[in-house]
């Protein structure tokens, strides 16, 4: 269906087509910047430093943050974690050592900067090694 204006006695008006409108939008967004979002209160500096210090708090919280994304409890032997979003193996996290599980938390020890840390954790909750802390849901820098 035509987006637009034509008036129904003449052919003065115009009429475009939704597909053009899309080509437009993607063909427009080619040519912006990668940081480039459209504001109407920021200029395109203050976008770009936005963007950077978000990139920086995350990449700083990232390696000090322990997130139990999910946990499925099948037993003592038998338990399915996911942390920061990966499933959990001993291999890939070498780090980190799951000590104890139960229905509803998983305890963890963990060597950070030559120390040991013991924390629990329920599901979707996690831990600040920097803050030594638990807290509710993903990370808010």
């Amino acid at each position: 269906m035509p987006i637009g204006y034509r008036h129904h006695d003449s052919k003065k008006g115009f009429i475009v087509y939704p597909g053009f409108i899309i080509f437009l939008i993607v063909w427009g967004g080619m040519w912006l910047p990668e940081v480039s979002a459209f504001s109407l209160f920021h200029r395109p500096e203050e976008i770009q430093k936005v963007h950077e210090m978000r990139q920086n708090s995350q990449k700083n919280k990232g390696s000090s943050l322990i997130h139990l994304s999910g946990y499925v409890y099948g037993g003592e032997s038998l338990s399915y974690i996911w942390i920061n979003g990966k499933a959990y193996t001993p291999e890939a996290m070498p780090n980190l050592k799951i000590l104890a599980t139960s229905p509803f938390s998983v305890s963890f020890q963990v060597n950070h900067e030559g120390e040991s840390i013991v924390f629990t954790l329920a599901p979707n909750q996690h831990y600040c090694l920097e803050e030594r802390k638990v807290g509710l849901g993903r990370y808010k820098p």
